[in-house]
């Protein structure tokens, strides 16, 4: 049995949005690990999948465009969307913040957020984003089997 109150728990900050852990492999015998996601307005990740885990998004509240393989989504409150493993994904929050509950089978992700992120006590605000969070996200994607998929770089001259 597992039973967070509202606002509490483990908690991280992941690239400017809040990562509250409700229920991780320790507590469910690795099966699976699921979180609520306050993300800001205009967030969202880079293009990447999972090599290890299905992921899926219930969003609360706000309207979030994803994109799953080559199917573009706009969500808002009550949608659903389901993400098998190794299926490229992202998605771009809109202009207000919004709520998202993720959970991922199996677990074992949250160790590379909890590495990579950083701690978010009840009264913190996420940290600026800066090119050594990115290296150190970057650096630690293979040993979780997160891959992040950058667009080609043009070669104009």
């Amino acid at each position: 049995m597992s039973y967070v109150p509202a606002g509490s728990g483990e908690a991280y900050w992941f690239f400017g949005d809040r990562f509250n852990y409700l229920l991780t492999g320790q507590q469910s015998e690795g099966r699976l690990f699921i979180l609520k996601a306050d993300v800001s307005p205009g967030n969202g990740p880079l293009p990447h999948l999972h090599h290890h885990e299905d992921e899926t998004f219930y969003v609360i509240s706000g309207e979030l465009l994803f994109q799953v393989g080559d199917e573009s989504i706009a969500a808002g409150p009550g949608d659903f969307v389901h993400v098998p493993r190794k299926v490229v994904h992202s998605f771009k929050n809109g202009p207000a913040a919004a709520q998202l509950l993720i959970t991922f089978t199996p677990a074992g992700v949250e160790t590379f957020f909890a590495t990579a992120g950083t701690p978010a006590g009840p009264d913190t605000s996420a940290p600026p984003l800066n090119h050594e969070m990115i290296a150190q996200a970057q650096a630690l994607e293979g040993q979780y089997g997160v891959e992040t998929i950058l667009p080609p770089e043009s070669g104009g001259s």
